[in-house]
């Protein structure tokens, strides 16, 4: 799961990030770090750091964006993504 930020995922998206684990499936989420991501692994997922790119909606700010999730994705090489508030 992409999502934005950390804060987001727990108000918004944790039950569906629950339900997923429940299902069996390994998951991963790829957030900047607003909110401890301790929830996350106490709840056996992954954690990956996703910083938010300076300059937001400008050319070079979504391109930096654009690469920084491509390293992640490159790392854990997913199955499926949900990519959540982008």
């Amino acid at each position: 799961m992409v999502v934005k930020t950390l804060a987001f995922l727990y108000s918004h998206f944790w039950p569906m990030a629950e339900a997923v684990k429940r299902a069996g499936w390994e998951v991963w989420i790829a957030a900047d770090c607003d909110a401890d991501p301790k929830r996350i692994r106490d709840a056996g997922m992954n954690y990956l750091p996703l910083p938010a790119a300076d300059g937001f909606g400008t050319v070079f700010g979504e391109l930096e964006s654009a690469i920084k999730l491509h390293a992640v994705l490159r790392k854990i090489r997913p199955d499926i993504v949900h990519f959540i508030y982008l």
